[in-house]
């Protein structure tokens, strides 16, 4: 994550913004999921839907929905369904809703 403070625009953006995401990405499965916060003037807190990631190892997905849980809100507890030995729902620090699921067998 790089955040708008330590990018080369900090000082062109509002003191309020400087502890903001300018630019992050994570590695889920050998994809790349990238993101940024938007300009001052459009931001909008994220509604209206959620991310669901599939995760092929139970113990991956505890451990990334561990860490993503952090700064933010349990929505359903990483647990053991019929359909998935992990699932569970987040809100994350900044407000995206996240669906964890393990399609595999437990690790």
């Amino acid at each position: 994550m790089l955040s708008w403070g330590e990018s080369p625009m900090a000082q062109e953006v509002p003191a309020e913004w400087l502890g903001r995401i300018c630019h992050a990405s994570m590695s889920v499965g050998g994809s790349e999921l990238a993101g940024v916060d938007d300009p001052f003037e459009e931001y909008e807190r994220p509604r209206g839907f959620q991310l669901i990631v599939e995760f092929d190892e139970a113990a991956e997905a505890r451990r990334v929905f561990a860490e993503m849980a952090a700064g933010g809100e349990v929505k359903v507890a990483m647990q053991r369904t019929f359909w998935s030995p992990s699932y569970g729902v987040l809100v994350d620090e900044f407000g995206v809703r996240w669906e964890m699921n393990c399609a595999g067998a437990e690790s």
